[in-house]
């Protein structure tokens, strides 16, 4: 299927065959204009919306239109189980941990093994100090997903915490619990706090990765399709809201600068997500040594 940024006016490309819209004599009318304050016609065009704002970091806007999009009839159950997992996380990235449980809750009632939906209530009862019921969850993605290495620094980070009992430590060596001093208390949660903040950005980063590579998909397929295109063919390109004739030449240089545009995205957040694993086990293991000075204290 051609997108907006293609020649064509989004309309549907076989491989059998052209579509007539990338022959027609005359560029077809572009939509009228909606009423100001008009909303998406579908839970399709909110789903993206809400997409565009997770992207932009517009968590608040993000959340409303997912739950626009829910709310709309014609949504099946999978799809209303997706956007509800998309809004859990942004509930994660504002620290509305109430909400993120709930909107996780209600993703594992259909769907019980969602890994993400698992993952996201653990982050978020953890941040509630439901250490158990947030150490259930992780040891349950590691059991699906044994390669998400954030399950498994929160299962080491929770099972110290409930070992020396809630506001004490075991000591070193097998010494005596003590209590864990004002200090100190406030030493490991600004640590926890940095390990949830790193895990968050750094599902963040692999979401809009995801979406760079879908988007690059798309381009390279709609520019396989403009290369099927006889020459001299009428080719058209969308400016805001008209569609512009251009020479097919023209077309398939901006596709293939749009493809190399978002194979420097990939890079980029390909970089992004290194660094900020990097910074998930520094944050993980600063963590555990501030534990084990308590311990030797």
């Amino acid at each position: 299927v051609l997108e907006h940024e293609s020649a064509a006016a989004q309309a549907p490309v076989s491989r059998a065959r052209l579509a007539p819209a990338l022959t027609m004599s005359a560029p077809p009318a572009p939509a009228a204009e909606p009423a100001e304050g008009a909303a998406p016609a579908s839970w399709e065009a909110f789903k993206t919306a809400g997409n565009d704002f997770y992207k932009a970091s517009k968590f608040e806007s993000a959340v409303d239109s997912y739950t626009q999009a829910v709310e709309c009839a014609d949504i099946g159950e999978a799809d209303k189980a997706t956007i509800i997992c998309n809004r859990a996380q942004c509930r994660l990235m504002l620290k509305d941990y109430e909400k993120a449980v709930e909107d996780a809750n209600l993703v594992l009632a259909v769907q019980a093994d969602n890994v993400k939906a698992l993952f996201r209530r653990a982050s978020a009862l953890e941040a509630l100090g439901k250490k158990e019921d947030a150490l259930a969850d992780f040891r349950e993605v590691r059991r699906l997903q044994p390669a998400v290495t954030a399950a498994a620094a929160g299962i080491r980070r929770i099972e110290s915490e409930l070992k020396g009992g809630a506001g004490f430590v075991e000591a070193a060596k097998g010494g005596p619990r003590r209590k864990i001093t004002k200090e100190e208390m406030m030493q490991l949660q600004e640590l926890e706090e940095r390990v949830r903040s790193v895990a968050q950005q750094l599902q963040v980063a692999k979401d809009r990765k995801q979406g760079a590579a879908s988007g690059k998909r798309r381009l390279e397929l709609t520019a396989e399709e403009m290369s099927r295109i006889p020459e001299g063919t009428k080719t058209y390109e969308a400016v805001g809201k008209m569609f512009v004739m251009t020479p097919l030449d023209e077309v398939k240089a901006h596709l293939a600068d749009k493809v190399s545009a978002q194979e420097k995205r990939l890079k980029n957040f390909e970089a992004s997500i290194e660094y900020l694993e990097k910074a998930s086990k520094e944050a993980d293991s600063n963590w555990m040594e501030m534990v084990n000075t308590i311990r030797k204290a």
